[in-house]
């Protein structure tokens, strides 16, 4: 297999963890009425399966919380 998939998926892993680990504790967190913007746009969005976006691999219920520093990748928030 190629090494090098297999390092960026390890990296997205730990980059998605981290995400969640500050959402979670509420660490540069967004307002409730972002977070509920964001989510409306994630469940509508083809490209999110079952609370990752497939588009950058992330969990969607933490990148919905952050204010800062996760943009949706298809710029639609």
């Amino acid at each position: 297999g190629c090494s090098n998939c297999g390092a960026k998926g390890l990296k997205r892993l730990l980059q998605g963890s981290a995400a969640l680990l500050k959402a979670e504790l509420g660490i540069d967190a967004a307002d409730d009425a972002t977070i509920e913007n964001r989510k409306a746009i994630c469940l509508a969005c083809g490209t999110y399966d079952f609370g990752v976006c497939n588009d950058c691999g992330c969990f969607t219920a933490a990148k919905v919380k952050l204010k800062t520093g996760s943009p949706c990748p298809q710029g639609k928030w």
